[in-house]
């Protein structure tokens, strides 16, 4: 049975490459790459076998706005779903009442 996140907040919004290697138990997690391509079955395997929650943020590679730079950002589940149009993960997402998108 799940016991619950052991999620720590980061103390930047943006973290540059070099920095990410300071931070303690923060890891890049494939579980956004599969809300990104939309991977339904990968994502239930992850959630319901791994026992993961859901409202957890995560680091996301990205650029940085305005910017060339590249840099990890925390983003949640929902919001990398959004961002990427992964209608069935967004679909699972609300159907399972995991989280309140509101």
């Amino acid at each position: 049975m799940c016991s619950g996140s052991k999620w720590k907040p980061s103390k930047a919004g943006f973290i540059m490459g070099n920095e990410f290697e300071k931070q303690d138990s923060n890891i890049i997690s494939n579980f956004l790459e599969l809300l990104g391509l939309d991977d339904l079955i990968g994502f239930k395997s992850y959630m319901e076998e791994e026992c993961h929650d859901m409202d957890e943020a995560r680091f996301w590679y990205r650029r940085r706005i305005g910017s060339k730079m590249m840099g990890f950002k925390e983003k949640t589940a929902l919001m990398i779903a959004t961002m990427f149009g992964s209608k069935g993960v967004l679909n699972y997402i609300r159907e399972t009442s995991f989280i309140d998108v509101n």
